[in-house]
């Protein structure tokens, strides 16, 4: 019976994009990272690749400041996002939502932010999933701030 050496790698890390303006991403760079909303009101919009150039790409946004100004995520195509958004609103989950769209709106006037404010929550978070063909994104709130949209302009 010979000995057997097990190798133990070291987990994967995600790099973490701070970012405090208009950003487009890529694969390259950007797939397994996190992105986080890292400045209060000069985020806009945040680009994903075409999902034809982006199969198996995964990234994670976080909202890292308290917002005051909402901000898209541009899918590049009509119905290129199918969303699931969930509102933690205390005990149990509620305005669960279901859209396809291009655009997924971080809308923080919906946010109730410290101390009762509306602005948005930090913590909230929304994943995204390439499959080739489309973006899928599990978002989740404390109050409801996704919203699938068609242009952007809730």
């Amino acid at each position: 019976m010979g000995l057997k050496v097990l190798s133990v790698l070291p987990a994967e890390r995600s790099s973490v994009f701070n970012i405090t303006s208009d950003t487009t991403l890529t694969q390259a760079r950007h797939d397994g990272a996190i992105i986080k909303i890292d400045h209060v009101s000069s985020v806009s919009t945040i680009n994903l690749p075409a999902a034809s150039d982006a199969e198996g790409m995964k990234v994670t946004i976080i909202v890292g400041q308290t917002v005051t100004s909402d901000f898209n995520i541009d899918g590049q195509a009509v119905s290129a996002i199918r969303m699931h958004a969930v509102a933690d609103e205390g005990a149990e989950a509620t305005n669960t939502a279901w859209g396809v769209n291009r655009y997924i709106v971080y809308d923080e006037s919906e946010g109730s932010g410290l101390g009762g404010a509306a602005n948005g929550v930090i913590g909230d978070i929304c994943e995204l999933v390439c499959t080739g063909g489309f973006w899928v994104a599990k978002c989740f709130s404390r109050t409801g701030t996704w919203v699938s949209d068609a242009d952007g302009t809730i």
